[in-house]
């Protein structure tokens, strides 16, 4: 058994199996219990599982083994789509075109309350007439919108879209650097500690929202296997609980949004320079709109290549 256990970690590697293969086993182990509870019982389980021989129960191991990696793989090619999900690209779809219209309005109507308030309370805390309670309001708007992209037409209908939408828009609104369009060519330039930091957000941002999905289906067959047996008490807990930590998980994935958002930040403010510099570009003038409109240019060359631009060689000695 160690040695089975062994070689899957070596096959899979440490990184796979605890953001991959671990949170599968876990989902499905909690469907088989569902089902056993529902179906067998446990003391029947556990006397079948005692009349099999050992070879037949290491073979049942390893079959179990392989099933959860069979399972983990479309979760695993899937979650980029399911990270899009929860961030709510659903405009093209148009059995949900209605619910993202109805979230972004929600989600504009937020930002302009705020951004109200904001002002209010600034115009007193400028006179010193704010209230600890209300400093500390004040600090709490003005996190939610930086939050928030600038625009309104560019709100998404979940608060996870608009964490990593904001980032996305920092970069192409203060430098004309259209993130899409420059960060791989940027990236490359970025230093080992923020690649390490982006790297790991990345990977809980990406596992708290495959997290979700699989609460989701969870709940949904498990609820299922309760209400056929009749079971209205066990389907409700498994329905709350599964609700709880989706929760949870959807809450971790903001925070990890959030932490990955400041790196892609951050990327741009220290190591802009280095992607002109490793295209042969000249520097930008570093003041506003001239910075910007540089930024602009190299995104349009680099997007379309439908405008001309100087190379600066620097030749080696």
């Amino acid at each position: 058994m160690e040695t089975l256990w062994k070689s899957v970690v070596e096959l899979s590697g440490k990184s796979r199996l605890l953001n991959s293969l671990l949170p599968t086993a876990i989902f499905l182990t909690g469907l088989g219990a569902l089902y056993v509870d529902a179906q067998s019982g446990w003391q029947n389980l556990f006397q079948w599982w005692q009349t099999l021989a050992i070879n037949t129960q290491l073979i049942l191991v390893a079959a179990s083994l392989l099933f959860v990696v069979a399972v983990a793989a479309p979760f695993d090619v899937f979650t980029p789509t399911f990270l899009r999900w929860a961030e709510g690209y659903w405009s093209d779809n148009r059995l949900l075109r209605w619910l993202y219209e109805r979230r972004a309005a929600h989600h504009r109507r937020n930002v302009e309350q705020s951004q109200r308030q904001f002002g209010e309370m600034r115009d007193k805390q400028d006179r010193g007439m704010l209230s600890r309670q209300e400093e500390h309001s004040v600090q709490q708007l003005d996190e939610l919108l930086h939050y928030y992209p600038p625009d309104p037409q560019r709100i998404m209908p979940t608060f996870l879209g608009n964490v990593i939408r904001a980032a996305e828009e920092y970069s192409r609104n203060r430098y004309g650097l259209d993130p899409i369009v420059t960060w791989v060519r940027l990236y490359p330039s970025i230093s080992s500690t923020i690649q390490d930091a982006l790297e790991g957000n990345l990977t809980t941002l990406n596992l708290a929202v495959r997290l979700i999905v699989q609460i989701i289906f969870f709940a949904i067959i498990g609820v299922s296997f309760e209400l056929v047996e009749g079971k209205w008490f066990m389907g409700l807990l498994v329905l709350v609980t599964g609700w709880i930590i989706a929760r949870l998980s959807y809450q971790a994935a903001i925070q990890s949004a959030k932490s990955y958002s400041e790196l892609i930040r951050s990327a741009f403010d220290l190591h802009r320079f280095d992607l002109y510099t490793s295209l042969h570009l000249p520097l930008p003038i570093k003041n506003g709109d001239k910075e910007q409109k540089s930024g602009d240019i190299l995104t349009r060359f680099l997007w379309r290549g439908d405008v001309d631009i100087q190379y600066k060689h620097t030749e080696k000695k």
